[in-house]
């Protein structure tokens, strides 16, 4: 089977362009008397998917304090020593 991309697909790229200060956006030309103008309404959760979405491609992809506080802390013995705890705890997180 083969699948074909279509254009008409609203994307996150395409909700990122609606301004998210309005819950209501109408069409950019003043409407007349009798005309209809297209209406866009956002729900809180695609506003909270939005605003997750920017802080995620905002947060630096290393957090350069952290990565101080690991070398010191595998430096100083306190991780890193005991295999058998590190295994189990591998374990136990992927079965949550």
């Amino acid at each position: 089977m083969k699948v074909e991309s279509r254009s008409d697909f609203v994307t996150t790229t395409d909700l990122g362009r609606v301004d998210n200060d309005r819950s209501t956006q109408t069409g950019s030309r003043p409407s007349t008397p009798g005309q209809v103008t297209d209406q866009v309404s956002l729900s809180g959760a695609v506003q909270f998917a939005q605003a997750a979405e920017r802080a995620a491609h905002d947060a630096p992809a290393v957090r350069p304090d952290k990565v101080a506080q690991a070398k010191a802390l595998l430096a100083n013995g306190q991780v890193g020593t005991d295999l058998d705890s590190l295994a189990s705890s591998i374990i136990d997180s992927l079965i949550k």
